[in-house]
């Protein structure tokens, strides 16, 4: 199987926020082209509900969708007939789709005006073509990140 390399993406970033009675409520879509010839294009709507905010604390939970199209498919989660021979399996070439499905709970905490921690837990579970892969491991994965930002 070939290595996929590091690369960026560039694209579109489109947020609605609102209120539902007194909680946030934000709609977010992001269209997205991967760099490289063949790494393909994926699309994200995403809904975020505020759960608990006081002072320096916030919370929130999302859900996410993720589409892929026919390149970004076979990008991740492909196999082409050249290399189905060398790992003993058929060749697997996915059509567009939804790819995965997400539902998490971020939070984060002002330690003051410039930095923030930041921390989100979720449960990521491949869709249709993803979950049928011969190379996809599981379908499931959670997953946990912590990190700190700093505001210009």
């Amino acid at each position: 199987m070939p290595d996929i390399s590091y690369g960026a993406s560039l694209g579109v970033h489109l947020e609605y926020d609102t209120l539902l009675g007194p909680a946030p409520l934000s709609t977010l879509v992001r269209l997205r082209q991967r760099s490289g010839s063949q790494r393909g294009a994926l699309a994200d709507i995403r809904l975020e509900l505020g759960v608990y905010g006081k002072d320096t604390l916030g919370l929130q939970t999302y859900l996410q969708a993720t589409w892929a199209n026919q390149r970004a498919f076979m990008s991740d989660f492909g196999v082409a007939p050249e290399y189905a021979v060398h790992i003993n399996t058929s060749a697997y070439l996915p059509a567009a789709g939804v790819r995965d499905l997400v539902l998490g709970l971020a939070g984060k905490i002002d330690l003051n005006r410039k930095w923030m921690v930041v921390s989100a837990i979720e449960r990521r579970q491949l869709r249709g073509a993803a979950a049928n892969s011969p190379i996809a491991e599981q379908s499931n994965s959670n997953i946990l990140t912590l990190g700190t930002l700093y505001r210009f």
